[in-house]
């Protein structure tokens, strides 16, 4: 078996690992109240992920394959020095991921796959491979910060509901379980297109250096042909 792979089955081991710690909460609220049984749940779940992996875009692929690590300076490396970056990146994030799901610990994905890479691209290319700036605007603010802004418009939401509600007739359950079956579906259709495309992007940046198209910025394709689609 060669590096490139084990490079890329070490993207899509990540992608099972991180399935199965993060997607669970996705359908855990509606089994929990009772409002879906768990494989109706389960199965619309995994559709939603699905085509939200495939129809929402390729952001965040984009910007685990080009904005982390500078492919200017990946392109001085060997295709196999490239390989070992995904796998130890990849490799050390399913480390991070499984005691963590083991002991009920919430751990994210994100921060553990980026910050692989950082470690595993400053060790092989140095801190000056690193594209610092984007690392900290687009990806270090915005997972500092999200779970404030997520706990704060929780709070707010289930506060104004309680007042809106609080004292209807009990009946009014009925809408709140008729509102979480599409709920349930947005968030699993937008999970799909975040977490699976983490997975995306690092396979995508093998390709990229088995391919010898590292040498400039370039966009991950919405549909994967036999070239990436470069962007100089």
């Amino acid at each position: 078996m060669d590096l490139l792979t084990i490079a890329v089955g070490t993207a899509f081991c990540f992608a099972f690992v991180n399935g199965f710690h993060d997607g669970g909460n996705v359908i855990a609220t509606i089994i929990g109240s009772r409002s879906m049984r768990p494989r109706k749940a389960l199965f619309y779940a995994t559709a939603a992920e699905f085509i939200g992996a495939v129809t929402l875009g390729t952001a965040v692929a984009n910007t685990v394959a080009v904005s982390v690590l500078l492919p200017a300076s990946l392109h001085r490396l060997q295709p196999y020095e490239v390989y070992l970056v995904v796998i130890c990146a990849a490799g050390g994030a399913i480390v991070w991921k499984l005691p963590t799901w083991f002991v009920g610990l919430p751990s994210s994905s994100s921060h553990a796959l980026l910050s692989g890479l950082v470690g595993a691209g400053a060790m092989a290319v140095g801190t000056k491979g690193i594209n610092v700036e984007a690392v900290a605007v687009n990806l270090i603010v915005p997972l500092l910060i999200s779970p404030m802004i997520g706990m704060v418009l929780g709070y707010l939401v289930f506060g104004l509901i309680q007042q809106l509600f609080g004292r209807s007739h009990r009946s009014i359950g009925g809408l709140f379980t008729s509102l979480q079956k599409p709920i349930m579906m947005f968030l699993a259709a937008s999970q799909g297109s975040n977490d699976a495309q983490k997975s995306m992007g690092v396979i995508v940046l093998v390709l990229a250096a088995a391919s010898g198209q590292m040498q400039s910025m370039w966009t991950v394709p919405v549909v994967f042909h036999n070239n990436l689609t470069s962007s100089s």
